[in-house]
């Protein structure tokens, strides 16, 4: 066993066993195994989040960024890590940030926030869904989640219009906002990936 993996080697272990039991056919076992690996990396993104969230007593905070960013991200995909450990570290860098630092910084430029949020809603619009390497999706699911973006694109519209029409400052606000840009920033990321994997396969 690689000395990084442990969680991996788990979820390989168990999807062999469930292939010796014929509970699983052995032709779908990438398939498996790679829902095993995505259902893990969820459980422990919302640990990792919830944890982050105690410790900087922002808990109502990390609701409504999960809420905010599983959302969009469940149907505009982006850069994924492909390893899980991997997954882990960069998820608890990404929110630790987000928590200690961008929020506190962010809190006095609450508009200029809501313009760069309002502004990300149209180009992830644009620019979504994403395919890569981990996840590909065929027309029709293209079509599907173009649908879903759209409708969850429109409801995170009308609450953004509602913060800047009420003038509401909370820090709830904030880690809103990020979610969104959050969200694009991995969009671009992917195709910034995804491009340079074609070039290089071209050279």
């Amino acid at each position: 066993m690689e000395e990084l993996n442990y969680l991996e080697w788990i979820t390989n272990r168990l999807i062999d066993n469930f292939i010796d039991l014929g509970i699983i056919e052995k032709d779908k076992r990438d398939n498996y195994l790679y829902g095993a690996e995505f259902l893990i990396m969820k459980v422990v993104g919302v640990i990792i989040m919830a944890t982050i969230g105690i410790l900087s007593h922002k808990y109502i905070e990390t609701v409504v960024f999960y809420v905010s960013f599983s959302c969009l991200r469940n149907y505009t995909n982006g850069y994924h890590s492909k390893k899980l450990r991997l997954c882990i570290v960069e998820s608890m860098i990404t929110y630790s940030l987000i928590c200690f630092i961008l929020s506190e910084v962010l809190r006095d430029y609450i508009y200029p926030l809501h313009f760069m949020t309002f502004i990300s809603l149209f180009i992830i619009y644009a620019l979504s869904p994403v395919n890569s390497d981990i996840i590909m999706l065929d027309e029709n699911e293209i079509k599907e989640h173009k649908e879903n973006i759209k409708y969850i694109l429109l409801i995170d519209l009308v609450i953004l219009a509602i913060f800047v029409n009420f003038q509401i400052k909370l820090n709830l606000v904030v880690f809103f906002d990020v979610a969104i840009l959050l969200d694009l920033l991995l969009i671009i990321l992917e195709k910034i990936i995804t491009r340079k994997e074609v070039s290089d396969e071209k050279c």
